[in-house]
């Protein structure tokens, strides 16, 4: 079943959509088809078309039953005469068809179209990925179901070869509006509608002449991403041309924006594009500027183009070149796309439109030289439409394809290199200038056998592609070496994956998700570095380092680690700087390691390592000797390593710390340090820790705070810094068991009476925290991550109130004393339905759970997370958006994971996939009221009220 509708829902009337189409939509059947059609379409024989009528004037009155027999019979059109259609129309198989709708002009015109396909699911489904060679003409088409704008009403399900529209609308009341596949598609002269997504998952698409009306305040009109298919990474792209972004008449939407990426390898491109001003200044969702994504217009204009807001646009957005431009025509795009359906030819494409694509392309790119539109000095190069490849382990630092690009503020690594694109990430830091200036390179989905340098004066930024910047956990791009010395060679620092040498200045570095692998395999006495870091302002966000001995070298400066993963053997982290690692994996591979291995040449030399609020645990490899590995042992007399809020696990001696050797024990002016750390291995009232660590007091420990520590933290990405990551920081006894990790306060009761029911649904109630996707409304936040994290941590009931718009994020897991109570705005009464929601907490992450992998769990994948008790959600709509299409069978795909007591959603909607809704504590009170929930498979454990 794809949709569950909940006792109070049952009995719901189909309601027609309250859409744009002309009230000429339905007419007599007995209307003629325009004679106006194309050659390809016109009926010139009894045996070229089949007709389809209402009041059965044709052979069928059924559009199903005519394109199945049109393909059996070889017949190459099936005409529509005019009605509303209530039928789901699905087309399949190898056969190539064209189906016509009856229209009262000669013009390609959708607003005089005279036939509707209205259905409360999805109008048209083409749906295999066999088939080929679908061409629709002046037919509306129209999801009817009775949603709100938040929630997912798909009109066009698309997957296969060569679809074509021509002058067609589709109107979705809801979200994702059309959902593309592998394929290809083609619109010229349509109308497109819906609240948010109207174009979603993986399209191959280009869209001319058409008109786009995207409906809610915060929407985002593509939401895409690349995919591997057969071992190789390609890209989604969608070119808009010649179009316009308009607002619905009566509307007041706002804040719109051009895209968002869904995963790595979005793009995007917009070209004489009339953008009117409900298009956000900003242009581009801000999510892009952490993912592997491209976005571009050219030549737009209105309030909302790029030429009305350059100060505003992000340089994640692109105005492009004539020459950039030029990648991306019709043949370009299709020839790129998804295999096998990636093609050069044009031949399925209406020839006439061909042509006005053409002559208006040349007319753009011929105003542009009149006109001296240049490229933004900040924006980045475009990616290619060369063809796709596979990995390749060469490294080059110069190629022909980069010789005549002078590099802007971002280069472009990709394992599609175009003509101003690096196949590697030694090439782009060499086209560096030598200049000072602060550059970034975006490093596209894939594994780079290379070692990389970065000395340059000026901030260098890698960010690597992710579908989560939150952590590690998702990170696409890998780079990573086989090289290892013995350590008495003395040439550590030639084995590392990343050599960061900043000792000419205080510019600093950051690193975005990305894994670096020293893979040298594990090898007695030997240095096989992932990492080498040597300056000040030095930061990594989201990053993993594995290897096995001296895996990262915090050589020397200041070093701030977050949401990190780091594993290796003996002494694997090790150096002489400053160095705070928060909410890191800390991970041993090898039993009888030692984690940090610190040195300070003197008692007042500057130097040590802080571990806060971390997991320090061992991998899968490690083995069951238990006991045994230590958290660090001294590198000189006056080492620091100081481990304070971790989760520290059964491997860790109960000793804690090493002498150096039996010989040179190093430890009389040590500072090894341990304060309210929790965990099998953490220090103990019975623990017999050794005599030379020391059991820190609060004010003690309070020197080792990140301010105290490392000093200015104004370099920091605060954000990134602060994202919540999403494993869980409080070790894997607790996590297997959220809802256990919490306690009441003393005569506490259920939500209803500690958290009131809101009065209104459209002002936030005194003393709530207001989150704002713009930041309007004086609101504190942004997302809805922030705000949570901003929530002490007591027994005091919080409210957090949303405006509208569509909140791209992974909720952390809710988990805190007090009660919590997160409303969504609504101009009704609050709670009563989800019809009307304009709030919307949209993620993409799923599990293959065939067979489900070891260590994994279907919640990791949910959109919205709780693990307390006395939560209380209203007017919320909770989507995870991989899979919607269920391509991926066994494929799980959670919008919320419930755990805990007295959980309570009212007028809520959740949708996904498979186990869109997991109910996952076996004990515990969860109340829905007025809800909706769509999915194939919906998982319930606890007691349930369904209101």
């Amino acid at each position: 079943m794809r949709s569950l509708l909940f006792a109070a829902l049952a009995g719901l009337a189909v309601a027609q959509s309250n859409s744009t189409i002309s009230s000429t939509s339905v007419v007599s059947s007995t209307s003629r088809v325009s004679s106006t059609l194309s050659s390809s379409a016109t009926v010139s024989s009894a045996n070229s078309a089949i007709t389809v009528a209402l009041d059965g004037s044709g052979q069928y009155t059924a559009i199903n039953a005519a394109v199945s027999a049109a393909q059996n019979s070889g017949i190459p059109t099936v005409t529509v005469l005019s009605g509303t259609y209530m039928e789901a129309v699905t087309v399949v198989g190898t056969a190539t068809v064209t189906i016509v709708g009856a229209t009262a002009t000669a013009a390609t015109d959708w607003s005089q179209n005279q036939v509707v396909i209205s259905n409360p699911a999805v109008a048209l489904t083409i749906g295999s990925n066999s088939a080929k060679g679908v061409t629709l003409r002046n037919l509306n088409f129209i999801n009817s179901a009775s949603t709100g704008p938040s929630v997912n009403a798909v009109v066009l399900s698309l997957r296969g070869n060569n679809i074509a529209f021509y002058g067609c609308s589709v109107v979705s009341p809801g979200a994702t509006a059309i959902s593309a596949s592998y394929g290809l598609a083609f619109f010229a002269n349509s109308r497109i509608e819906g609240s948010d997504k109207l174009f979603y998952n993986v399209p191959s698409m280009y869209v001319y002449k058409s008109t786009i009306v995207p409906l809610s305040s915060g929407a985002s009109i593509v939401y895409s991403k690349g995919a591997t298919v057969n071992n190789v990474f390609y890209n989604s792209t969608v070119v808009f041309d010649s179009g316009s972004i308009e607002q619905k008449p009566g509307s007041s939407n706002a804040g719109v924006f051009l895209a968002a990426p869904n995963g790595a390898g979005a793009t995007v491109i917009y070209r004489n594009v009339a953008m009117g001003s409900l298009v956000s200044a900003a242009g581009i969702h801000p999510s892009a500027a952490t993912v592997s994504s491209f976005y571009g217009e050219f030549a737009t204009t209105g309030a909302g183009s790029y030429a009305k807001n350059a100060a505003t646009r992000p340089t994640y957005d692109t105005l492009l070149t004539a020459d950039q431009v030029s990648q991306y025509t019709v043949d370009k795009v299709f020839a790129n796309a998804f295999y096998p359906y990636g093609s050069p030819s044009t031949s399925w494409v209406d020839s006439s439109v061909l042509l006005s694509v053409a002559n208006s392309d040349t007319a753009q790119l011929a105003f542009a030289s009149s006109s001296a539109i240049v490229a933004s000095p900040t924006s980045s190069i475009a990616p290619s439409s060369t063809s796709n490849s596979t990995v390749s382990a060469g490294v080059s630092t110069s190629a022909s394809s980069t010789a005549s690009c002078a590099p802007s503020a971002t280069l472009i690594v990709s394992k599609n290199p175009g003509a101003c694109d690096y196949s590697n990430v030694t090439a782009a830091i060499a086209a560096l200038p030598n200049d000072s200036k602060a550059y970034t390179i975006q490093i596209g989905a894939g594994v780079y056998n290379e070692q990389i340098s970065i000395t340059r004066k000026g901030k260098v930024t890698l960010i690597g592609a992710t579908n989560n910047t939150r952590d590690y956990t998702q990170n696409q791009v890998t780079i990573q070496t086989s090289n290892g010395v013995l350590t008495s060679a003395g040439q550590d620092e030639i084995t590392p994956v990343i050599n960061a040498k900043k000792t000419n200045d205080n510019s600093g570095m950051a690193l975005y998700n990305i894994n670096f692998a020293n893979v040298y395999p594990q090898t007695k006495n030997t240095a096989a570095l992932a990492a080498d870091f040597y300056g000040a302002n030095l930061a990594a966000y989201g990053c993993s380092f594995t290897g096995f001995q001296d895996t990262l070298l915090a050589n020397k400066g200041t070093q701030v680690f977050s949401n990190c993963y780091i594993e290796g053997s003996v002494d694997f982290i090790w150096g002489y700087s400053t160095a705070f690692f928060h909410q890191c994996m800390i991970v041993t591979n090898t039993p009888g390691s030692c984690i940090a291995a610190q040195a300070r040449s003197t008692a007042t030399t500057t130097g040590g390592y802080v571990f806060d609020r971390s997991v320090i645990t061992y991998s899968s490899t490690y083995g069951s000797s238990f006991g045994l590995s230590y958290l660090g042992r001294p590198y000189s007399e006056n080492s620091i390593a100081v481990y304070t809020n971790c989760f520290i696990d059964k491997h860790i001696s109960a000793a804690g710390w090493s002498v150096w050797s039996t010989s040179a024990p190093q430890t009389s002016n040590v500072m090894f340090g341990e304060y309210a750390n929790t965990g099998p291995g953490s220090w103990q009232a019975s623990t017999q820790r050794a005599s030379f660590a020391t059991n820190l007091t609060a004010s003690q420990a309070a020197q080792y705070e990140l301010a105290a520590w490392i000093g200015d933290t104004t370099w920091l990405d605060q954000t990134a810094y602060n994202y919540v990551p999403s494993y869980s920081l409080t070790g894997p006894s607790t996590s297997a068991s959220p809802s256990t990790n919490t306690t009441a306060s003393a005569g506490s009761s259920t939500t209803s009476t500690i958290n009131t029911h809101p009065d209104s649904g459209s002002v936030p109630p005194v003393g709530a925290i207001v989150v704002s996707v713009d930041g309007s409304h004086n609101a504190t936040f942004t997302n809805v991550t922030a705000a949570l994290t901003s929530l002490p941590k007591d027994a005091t009931n919080q409210t957090i109130f949303l405006y509208p718009g569509s909140y791209n994020e992974q909720v952390p897991s809710i988990n805190r004393p007090g009660a919590v109570r997160i409303i969504g705005y609504t101009t009704g009464n609050p709670g009563q339905s989800y019809k009307d929601n304009t709030v919307t907490i949209t993620f993409s992450r799923g599990l293959s759970v065939s067979p489900l992998p070891a260590g994994h769990s279907d919640a990791e994948t949910a959109t919205v997370q709780t693990a307390s008790s006395r939560i209380s959600f209203y007017n919320i709509a909770m989507i995870n958006t991989d899979n919607l299409d269920g391509a991926e069978a066994s494929y799980v795909t959670l919008a919320a994971s419930i755990y805990g007591n007295d959980i309570a959603f009212y007028g809520c909607s959740f949708d996904g996939w498979q186990d869109t809704l997991l109910t996952g504590a076996t004990t515990g009170y969860q109340y829905y009221e007025s809800c909706y929930i769509g999915g194939e498979y919906i998982s319930f454990f606890p007691s349930l009220h369904v209101s």
